[in-house]
C-alpha cells in the first residue's frame, strides 16, 4: 500500500508550526521587556548598590597565612558582591560563598551565607557610618538565637569586626571581635 501525504493536512500543520514559533517569540520577547523603564541596568551605577563596594576586596587576618576571602562583584554588572572564604583546619582546606546583595523593593541589603558545613544563613543588614550591621535569627521562643554582625572600616585598610548573639529577648553578648585588613583590587 502506498501513503499518499495529505496536501490538506500538511498545510494545516505548517501554519500551527508558525503559529507556534510566532507565539513564542512573543512571549520570549514580552520577557525580555517587561522591565519597567525605570529599572537599572546592572552596570549604570546605583546609590546603593554600590555602597557594596565596601566589601571588594582580598580580605585577610593580620597573623595568620592560613585565612583568605575575595569578594569581587558578579560578573556582567554591579549589584551582587559575592565573598568566597577560604581557610586551613587539621583536616584540609575548608570553603564558604556570600552574597551581598540590595533589594530595591523592600530597601534593606541581604546577605546570603552558605557555610561549609552545610549550613545556610540569610541576614538582613542596615548601613551603619562606617559599614554595616548585620541580623538573622533561629529558633522560637526561649530558644531563639539572634545574631549580630557589625563590620566597620578602620585606618589604614584595617576593617573591624564584631560577632554578638542574644538568646531569646536577652542580652547581648559579644562573642568574637576581629580585626581584617582589605586589599582593594
Amino acid at each position: 500500500m502506498r501513503c499518499v501525504p495529505n496536501v490538506a493536512l500538511a498545510g494545516v500543520s505548517i501554519v500551527i508550526h508558525r503559529l507556534v514559533r510566532a507565539s513564542l517569540l512573543v512571549s520570549v520577547g514580552g520577557y525580555a521587556h517587561s522591565q519597567p523603564a525605570d529599572w537599572p541596568r546592572p552596570m549604570e551605577r546605583s546609590e546603593p548598590h554600590e555602597a557594596l563596594a565596601f566589601y571588594e576586596g582580598t580580605w585577610t587576618v593580620p597573623g595568620k597565612d592560613d585565612w583568605r576571602e575575595t569578594c569581587s562583584w558578579l560578573a556582567e554588572g554591579r549589584r551582587h558582591i559575592v565573598c568566597r572564604p577560604r581557610w586551613q583546619v587539621a583536616n584540609g582546606a575548608l570553603e564558604g560563598l556570600s552574597v551581598f546583595s540590595y533589594d530595591d523593593t523592600s530597601s534593606e541589603y541581604l546577605a546570603h551565607r552558605f557555610k561549609p558545613g552545610g549550613r545556610v544563613s540569610t541576614e538582613r543588614c542596615q548601613r551603619i557610618p562606617k559599614g554595616f550591621r548585620c541580623m538573622n535569627e533561629r529558633g522560637k521562643g526561649a530558644d531563639q538565637v539572634r545574631e549580630r554582625f557589625t563590620i566597620e572600616e578602620g585606618v589604614a585598610g584595617r576593617v573591624s569586626t564584631v560577632f554578638e548573639t542574644a538568646k531569646a529577648d536577652g542580652p547581648w553578648v559579644i562573642e568574637d571581635k576581629s580585626e581584617y585588613l582589605r586589599t582593594r583590587p
